[in-house]
C-alpha cells in the first residue's frame, strides 16, 4: 500500500500548492503541456459515455502511463461530480509483453485475482472499464491484460496518448477486444520517462510497477516527479474548463 499512499501526498500536496493562486498556472513541464490536444481529441471521442457514467473504474497501464492515468481520473472524477455520479476506481497494473507461456498463466491468474480482489467485475456491471496507457504500437503489452478483461465478460474501452501504425487500428481493436481512442500519431514525450512518472515496472513475474531504487532519496528526481504531478493536475483544471464549454 506504500506506493499509494506515495501517489496521493504528492497529488494532494500539487492540489494544494494550486489553491494558494487565484489564477492557473503555466505547465513547466513540454511533456505534460504536450498531452492537451491528444487528451482533449480522446475525450472528444469518449465523451458520450462519460456523459453517461459509464466508466465504473480507470485501469492505468504502469510506468510511463501513470501520469495520464492521473490525468483522465482527475478529469472524469471532477465531471462526475457535477453529474452526481459515483467517481471510478483508480487502479494501475504494470503492462508487458509476456511471449513465455508458464509466465503469461501466472500473470494472467494474478490479474484476475487483483479484479476479483478489488471487485472490478461487480463495479463494472452493466458498466465499462476504461484502460489508460501512453502508447500502443503492437498491442502486446495490453493483450495478456485485455484477455482476462473478456474472460471476466468484463466490457471495456481503451485511451493512448500515442498509437502507432494507425491503419491497423481496426486489426488492434480485434486482437485487444477493445474500441481504440488515440490522441496523436507516434509515442507522447513521457514514453519510458520513469523521472517523471515516479515508478518502473519490476521483473516479468509481477503485475505492479515500483518506485525505482535508483530514485530512492534523490531530491532532484523527487523534485521532477512533484513537477510533473503539479502540472498534471494544472492541464486537469484546463481540460475541465474546456470540456465543460464544449458540453454548452
Amino acid at each position: 500500500m506504500e506506493k499509494f499512499s506515495i501517489e496521493n501526498k504528492i497529488e494532494k500536496s500539487g492540489k494544494e500548492e494550486l489553491k494558494k493562486t487565484e489564477e492557473t498556472p503555466e505547465i513547466k513541464m513540454p511533456e505534460i503541456a504536450e498531452l492537451s490536444e491528444p487528451v482533449k481529441k480522446i475525450l472528444s471521442g469518449l465523451r458520450e459515455n462519460i456523459d453517461k457514467g459509464d466508466y465504473a473504474a480507470i485501469f492505468g497501464d504502469d510506468a510511463s502511463g501513470r501520469l495520464p492515468v492521473l490525468l483522465f481520473q482527475r478529469i472524469l472524477s471532477a465531471i462526475y461530480k457535477e453529474k452526481n455520479l459515483d467517481r471510478p476506481k483508480i487502479l494501475f497494473f504494470a503492462g508487458r509483453e509476456i511471449w513465455n507461456p508458464k509466465l503469461k498463466e501466472k500473470i494472467s491468474q494474478d490479474f484476475r485475482n487483483f479484479i476479483e480482489k478489488t471487485k472490478v467485475r461487480e463495479m463494472a456491471e452493466n458498466k465499462k472499464v476504461l484502460l489508460v496507457t501512453d502508447t500502443i504500437s503492437s498491442g502486446a503489452h495490453l493483450h495478456p491484460f485485455t484477455e482476462i478483461l473478456k474472460k471476466m465478460k468484463i466490457n471495456f474501452d481503451i485511451a493512448t496518448i500515442g498509437i502507432f501504425f494507425r491503419d491497423n487500428q481496426g486489426m488492434l481493436e480485434k486482437y485487444l477486444g477493445g474500441k481504440i481512442f488515440w490522441g496523436m500519431g507516434g509515442a507522447p514525450g513521457i514514453f519510458k520517462r520513469h523521472n517523471l512518472s515516479g515508478v518502473e515496472k519490476r521483473d516479468d513475474s509481477s503485475i505492479f510497477a515500483k518506485l525505482p531504487t535508483r530514485f530512492k532519496g534523490d531530491k532532484e528526481m523527487a523534485k521532477k516527479r512533484f513537477e510533473a504531478r503539479k502540472d498534471v493536475e494544472i492541464l486537469a483544471q484546463k481540460l475541465i474548463r474546456w470540456y465543460r464549454k464544449e458540453s454548452i
